[in-house]
């Protein structure tokens, strides 16, 4: 589990405005090679706990990964005639993998840290609460992002069948799923606040997965977690939002993160979520 660090970031002043000019480009990573063997998913799912993430975000969001990752279907059924092919998947995944190019000026990429943390534990705790059965499958993309104190990650994975998909889906939809959450993000805030520190902690659902496409190709869910900590100085106000889609068999995930004020902007998270589902389903 990551280590929380109330100053793991430096709150940005209220009213601050967005960072200027100066981000570095991304590129798209090409589908791997035919025949490529299957990548762990330690080996494809990094901490980034360098990058200046608040420690009490990376370990749910990267739970959340670990279960679309490992699905909650435990029985898989023979692709229909027309389903997509793995190559079709797969173009729809890199296609849809965020670049600098989604972001207004001054956000960065953030490169993978090399110290490796392994995500599975957190991935089957949370499993565990919202009673889906966990198994281990490879992240097929991920992309992440910083400016200041605003953190953005993205995540690719394909279920082995469409029902399965939406099995996963429906697991993170059923009633646990609030309380999972934030019994996941308390038992890192309890684990890591200083001594005399105290914090409050709301889970609503999201008002950006709400409003996205859901029918039998499509589906969305997503929640937002708001942690003020306090502190003997201050109080820092923590914000994840993640929104979860999924376009026939692939689910991705998408996670907003703001350490101190203003918020994650809206707008930002509101066009880089509509621009990753229309990529996912239109290849034009």
């Amino acid at each position: 589990m990551h280590q929380l660090r109330y100053h793991s970031a430096s709150p940005a002043p209220a009213g601050a405005a967005a960072p200027g000019a100066g981000a570095a480009e991304a590129t798209n990573p090409a589908p791997g090679p035919a025949g490529r063997g299957p990548v762990r998913a330690t080996e494809r799912k990094p901490s980034r706990t360098g990058n200046g993430r608040s420690g009490a975000i990376a370990p749910l969001a990267l739970a959340i990964v670990a279960l679309l990752s490992g699905g909650a279907f435990a029985a898989t059924r023979p692709r229909p005639a027309d389903a997509f092919t793995p190559a079709e998947l797969q173009a729809a995944v890199h296609r849809a993998l965020p670049t600098t190019g989604d972001l207004p000026a001054g956000w960065t990429v953030d490169p993978p840290d090399p110290s490796d943390t392994d995500p599975d534990g957190d991935g089957r705790e949370l499993a565990e609460c919202v009673g889906a059965i966990y198994e281990d499958t490879p992240t097929e993309a991920e992309a992440a992002f910083s400016s200041g104190a605003w953190n953005i990650t993205a995540d690719f994975n394909f279920a082995s069948s469409v029902e399965r998909a939406r099995a996963d889906f429906a697991a993170l939809a059923g009633p646990a799923a609030p309380g999972c959450f934030e019994q996941m993000m308390r038992t890192v805030l309890d684990a890591d606040k200083p001594a005399g520190g105290t914090y409050d902690i709301e889970v609503t659902p999201s008002d950006l997965a709400a409003g996205l496409r859901r029918d039998a190709d499509h589906d969305a869910i997503g929640f937002r977690i708001v942690a003020n900590l306090h502190g003997a100085e201050a109080s820092v106000p923590v914000t994840f939002e993640v929104v979860m889609v999924r376009y026939d068999r692939v689910e991705s995930t998408l996670a907003f993160t703001a350490v101190g004020s203003p918020g994650f902007p809206s707008d930002v998270a509101r066009s880089l979520t509509g621009a990753v589902v229309h990529r996912l389903a239109d290849p034009s």
